[in-house]
């Protein structure tokens, strides 16, 4: 019996008082957030979280086309001290204990994270500026849709692959949805490939349910992308990123 197991890593910055929805009163897993800001820290500490300080700062100041490269440099320190790691959002949820079954889904890839997908158009829209200019570039086209890695859960094997996410980062000057343009350049693949080395079957980018709605693209185009992943990958959902 397999007894392949990573470290389980949150992170979080901001302000704390703005997201308490959003995190659950005691822990759910062993697991360990990266933390920015005095307030954070010393909130989390409080709810029996094992946190690690990045910074006094909590970087609320940091736009929305900069906050996402915090994540990357979590995943380097976690790989630092724990070797592998599975990162979760805030916002991925339960469905089933983590069993075996689960960890060995992991187990000997480079890395992993699921996939989601914009409309394509979406990055004309006023509010995603910054997409512009990366979009395209950083996503794989498929039907209607950019399809790219989502990074509500994402395994990584070890220091050197969080390394090489940070470089692409700061030598390619991405921003926005900067650690999913960085995944997807690690990949090097074509998407049917990537289903089949890096996509999880624990978690889909986004659930069947979810309603994409912005600006004048309003849908539930999660299930179609889901369709098409399950012909390639064998599903078994222990988890839901909302």
């Amino acid at each position: 019996m397999s007894t392949f197991k990573s470290k389980i890593v949150r992170a979080f910055w901001g302000d704390y008082s703005k997201r308490v929805d959003e995190i659950p009163l005691t822990p759910l897993f062993d697991e360990t957030v990266f933390v920015w800001g005095d307030k954070n820290y010393e909130y989390l500490t409080s709810l029996g979280y094992k946190c690690e300080k990045m910074s006094s700062d909590d970087m609320r100041h940091y736009s929305v086309d900069e906050m996402f490269f915090l994540k990357p440099l979590a995943w380097k320190k976690a790989c630092e001290m724990f070797g592998s790691i599975l990162f979760l959002d805030w916002d991925v949820y339960i469905v089933k204990p983590l069993d075996n079954d689960f960890w060995n889904d992991f187990d000997e890839k480079k890395f992993s994270a699921p996939i989601y997908s914009y409309p394509k158009g979406i990055e004309n829209e006023v509010w995603a500026e910054v997409l512009k200019k990366y979009l395209n570039k950083y996503s794989w086209e498929w039907d209607q849709f950019l399809v790219l890695p989502n990074a509500g859960l994402v395994y990584l094997d070890g220091i050197d692959t969080a390394n090489q996410i940070v470089n692409i980062i700061e030598n390619d000057k991405l921003k926005g949805l900067t650690e999913e343009f960085a995944l997807y350049k690690l990949a090097n693949c074509d998407l049917k490939t990537y289903l089949n080395l890096y996509e999880p079957k624990v978690i889909n980018g986004r659930p069947d349910f979810h309603y994409f709605d912005i600006g004048k693209f309003k849908g539930y185009f999660s299930k179609k992308l889901n369709k098409y992943t399950g012909t390639q990958v064998k599903k078994d959902i222990y988890l839901i990123h909302n």
